[in-house]
């Protein structure tokens, strides 16, 4: 607080003149009185030695006269009359000592001497030269005499005067006294009521002051200081009135005293063009300066408001400029009784209560934004900024609450773990904006459906935390099927629809029970099973996953050991064209020499590698390894294209691009185009452009780039655009269902028209078997890999098997032309009749088991391309005609045959199937033929046909 320390003292209300004036007057007084009495006392002693000097001379003379006279009159030296004079000039002399205090030194020597004359004249009366030296001495006296007399008269006068000037002083310093001290006394009088206003104001500021250390809110520190001043400072009325924004007028924040209800309904304003705006709050808003009326009645020019100060016994007032913020804020008006109530001593003190009201009022503002932003940044630290959920940190803490609350009440809970499918493509396509508000809407919706106890959080990017209270064993499954079911319904932004999914893994408390962090990890360990099996459902931990978990990082310690080993070794799997058998490449596949296993093919252990650091390390040996290897080949004449497995991890690891640069920097003759880059694991992409950068930079060294799970992922596709793919690859799981799945085949359909407008080369991974790699080249596909051309060998038998490699016959005669875009859909109408032919013998095995494409002939694949794509490119010819006669015959069988079935009617049953597989196997001919009259109609001179009895030269 800035409140000026006043000492009070009678002195300060009346002045130090007077006193110090009286004060002084009294000591000069007291000093002219002493000097009276010394004065008189020198008169005195003056007047002793001028009687004791006439003494002596009437002595001496005596003496004298004694001396001289007839010696026969007066016998001499023995006279008792001599004896007595000389006695009594003895003793006249010592008293004109006692008395010579006057007298200069040289004449109180003479007094001394003559003294001891006396003496030793007084023992030697008889003796003559005694006599005659008292004669000479005579003549001294004379002298001596003569000099004390003249010296006392002087003395005399200067002592009266100085003894009438003194008393004239006194005199006068006596009535200064009196004058002085009766004015003194009557100022003192005139200034104690003053003095005692002036005290209990001295209250008044300290109670204000233990008030403003609460730190109370601003309109309460206000009411206070305005009761106080009228209750302590012997005021009649304390108003505080704000300054409105924008407005001359004011409003009255705070007031207090008996005339309060007079003023209720009294306006203020600051413009003096109108009566209320010339009033001493108006006054004081304009000047910015205090203002003191100590004569109401002198300044109100207004009669009605004159008036009304009058009738309140209001005779003075004061107003006073309050600041906030270094800002114009209000006004503290105060009002007397009295007129000349405000002197200035009392104004000073007001000023003080003023700045330290400003001071209290900045204070508290400023307590008020620190509270503000500790409580902002406290939220901030406890809530997610994007949904206001509760974040990590509180779902923690509100999980360990769980926790206590089981272990003390036994009250069960369950803790799980939501991730969205499909949010990172709605990122990539729309733009983390539409992500964002894509995050907000899936809160308020899931909000919606929890309870108010349920705890939703949201744990970061697309993953939330959701903590069920009172829920135990399988009592959230029906919460859990909700909040799937509620995520599929699609959402709506800026006329966008967009649709995803939700994955849950939870555990149950109990039988779970562990602390928050190890609950997480097992709702975690649960969600990546669910993501495992395809998303879009939800899974209860249980104790074999974190069994599985155990082995895993067992295996994650035997993979960080096994890197300083060495024991991981690189196989080759050639790249050949399908047609040619022209080897175009290989693809490094990483092996593990396992101590106890043996060797061990990536797809054991990379997943688990993947999941830990020791992939990057593993990854940059692997890209030394195999440039050492392409350079060992290079010297022995097989300039031989690598692709090499990478995973986002290593890439986006901020090292790659100088990794890469450098290892190209060991081997100057090895050219980086024979090196590709096979990127698998887009999934973890989560900024595109940060891989563009990376894989631009990258490119620069010269090498190339593919996406080896194209088809698997939302968003993969993009990806071909977006980074400048040079090679597509068609993954095993497509190639291997091509002839057994139309959606297969609606996806290798798409990699591989892709491929041909990208103008880039489509690689078939995975082929197992002649009849797949016919499959591919139907499909357009020139260049393929797998078991069927090569197993993965070591590096060392490459050459050799590069000599010796000879394709598939049916590879090199393969002649008829590659499906086009306009027959992908009669070869879908195929696979789909095959497919449905299988699923219809296995299902109608089983009793009860029914789907609506069996019964209903416009439900099935078929169907539907017969209703679409056929009717608009075949409708009206025969073939197509009679093929639709067929198939509605082929859903009349199934139909019998499934009443067959269900009556237990199996004679019947088995003829029926007969039926069917001969009906089917009549549509495909009839496709067989339409694809014929196709290829006639386009000009070409062969149709695509399935080879039978194939053999593989050697």
């Amino acid at each position: 607080m800035r409140g000026k320390k006043i000492l009070p003292s009678i002195f300060g209300y009346m002045g130090l003149r007077v006193p110090l004036i009286l004060l002084a007057t009294l000591a000069l007084y007291l000093f002219l009185s002493a000097e009276n009495l010394r004065i008189h006392r020198l008169i005195t002693q003056t007047n002793r030695f001028s009687d004791s000097l006439s003494s002596l001379e009437n002595v001496t003379n005596l003496f004298l006269l004694n001396t001289l006279s007839d010696k026969n009159v007066f016998p001499f030296p023995s006279s008792a009359y001599r004896e007595g004079l000389l006695i009594q000039g003895q003793a006249v002399l010592s008293t004109m000592l006692d008395n010579a205090s006057f007298l200069p030194p040289e004449d109180r020597r003479l007094l001394s001497e003559t003294s001891r004359l006396f003496g030793r004249f007084r023992s030697r009366s008889r003796d003559e030269s005694t006599i005659e030296h008292f004669s000479r001495l005579d003549r001294k006296l004379v002298l001596l005499f003569a000099r004390l007399s003249d010296r006392t008269s002087e003395s005399r006068i200067l002592l009266f005067r100085r003894l009438l000037l003194v008393n004239l002083a006194r005199g006068g310093l006596l009535l200064t006294i009196l004058t002085g001290g009766g004015f003194f006394f009557f100022q003192k009088m005139s200034t104690s009521q003053k003095t005692s206003r002036q005290n209990h104001f001295y209250q008044a500021l300290s109670r204000i002051d233990r008030v403003i250390l609460t730190l109370p809110e601003v309109e309460t520190l206000l009411t206070e200081t305005c009761r106080i001043v009228v209750e302590e400072g012997g005021v009649s009325l304390a108003r505080f009135i704000c300054r409105d924004t924008g407005t001359p007028k004011g409003h009255v924040l705070a007031q207090f005293g008996h005339a309060s209800r007079d003023f209720e309904h009294f306006e203020v304003s600051s413009d003096p063009s109108i009566p209320e705006g010339r009033g001493l709050w108006g006054e004081t808003v304009r000047t910015g300066r205090p203002v003191i009326w100590n004569n109401i009645e002198k300044h109100l020019t207004d009669l009605q408001i004159r008036e009304l100060y009058l009738r309140s016994g209001i005779l003075s007032g004061a107003g006073f400029p309050v600041s906030r913020g270094g800002n114009p804020f209000g006004v503290l008006l105060v009002h007397a009784s009295e007129p000349d109530f405000f002197d200035s001593p009392l104004v000073d003190l007001i000023n003080i209560l003023v700045e330290n009201l400003s001071f209290a009022i900045d204070n508290r503002d400023r307590e008020e934004e620190r509270l503000r932003r500790e409580a902002e940044y406290t939220h901030l630290s406890l809530f997610d900024s994007l949904t206001d959920l509760p974040n990590r940190r509180l779902f923690q803490d509100r999980t360990a609450q769980a926790i206590e609350r089981y272990r003390r009440k036994r009250e069960p809970f369950v803790l799980g773990i939501l991730d969205l499918d499909g949010f990172k493509f709605v990122n990539d396509r729309l733009g983390h904006p539409a992500g964002d508000r894509l995050l907000i809407l899936v809160a308020e919706r899931l909000k919606a459906i929890l309870r108010s106890t349920d705890t939703l959080a949201r744990l970061g990017g697309d993953e939330f935390g959701l903590l069920l209270a009172g829920v135990e064993g399988s009592g959230g499954s029906d919460l859990f099927d909700r909040i799937i079911h509620s995520l599929s319904i699609p959402f709506s932004h800026e006329k966008e629809s967009i649709s995803i999914s939700g994955s849950i893994g939870f555990t149950v408390v109990p039988p779970d029970d562990a602390d928050a962090e190890t609950l997480l990890k097992h709702a975690d360990i649960a969600l990546y099973q669910v993501k495992e099996h395809g998303k879009n459902g939800w899974q209860a931990f249980s104790i074999f996953m974190a069994e599985s978990l155990n082995k895993q990082h067992s295996m994650q310690l035997e993979l960080v050991s096994s890197i300083r080993e060495n024991r991981f070794v690189f196989h080759y799997q050639p790249q050949a064209e399908l047609r040619s058998g022209k080897v175009v490449g290989v693809e490094a596949l990483l092996r593990w020499n396992h101590p106890a296993k043996g060797l061990l093919e990536a797809g054991s252990f990379i997943r688990t590698l993947e999941d830990c650091d020791a992939i990057l390390e593993t990854e940059q040996w692997g890209l030394e390894e195999i440039l050492r290897q392409s350079d060992l080949w290079r010297r022995q004449g097989l300039n031989l294209p690598v692709r090499m497995n990478i995973s986002c991890r290593s890439l986006l690891s901020g090292r790659f691009p100088s990794d890469l640069k450098n290892a190209f920097g060991r081997y100057p003759r090895l050219s980086p185009s024979l090196l590709e880059l096979d990127i698998s694991d887009t999934k973890l992409f989560r900024d595109i452009r940060k891989v563009k950068g990376v894989v631009d930079e990258c490119r620069i060294t010269g090498v190339s780039f593919s996406i080896g799970n194209l088809g698997n992922e939302q968003g993969a596709l993009s990806y071909l655009q977006t980074l400048g793919i040079d090679r597509v690859t068609i993954p095993r799981n497509f190639v291997k269902n091509l002839e057994k799945s139309p959606n297969d085949m609606a996806i290798v359909a798409s990699l591989i028209t892709s491929a041909r407008l990208l103008l880039v080369d489509a690689v078939g991974e995975g082929i197992e078997t002649e009849q797949e790699g016919l499959h591919l080249l139907q499909w357009g596909c020139q260049i393929g890999q797998g078991n069927a051309i090569s197993p993965p060998i070591p590096p060392d038998k490459i050459p050799e098997w590069i000599r010796s490699y000879r394709n598939f016959s049916s590879w090199e005669n393969w002649t008829s032309p590659p499906w086009g875009l306009t027959d992908y859909s009669l070869l879908m109408a195929k696979g789909a009749a095959r497919v449905f032919y299988a699923n219809f013998l296995t299902g109608i095995g089983i009793p009860g088991e029914t789907r609506p494409e069996w019964t209903d002939s416009h439900r099935c694949m078929q169907g539907r391309w017969i209703d679409g794509d056929g009717q608009s490119t075949y409708g009206g010819i025969p073939e197509f005609e009679e093929y639709r006669k067929i198939h509605e015959h082929l859903h009349t069988l199934i139909q019998e045959a499934l009443h067959a079935r269900d009556n237990h009617e199996m004679e019947r049953l088995s003829s029926l199937k007969e039926e069917i597989r001969q009906t089917n196997q009549s549509l495909l001919e009839h496709l067989e033929n339409l694809q014929g009259l196709r290829v006639l109609n386009t000009g070409n001179t062969s149709r695509p046909h399935s080879p039978r009895g194939l053999s593989r030269p050697v």
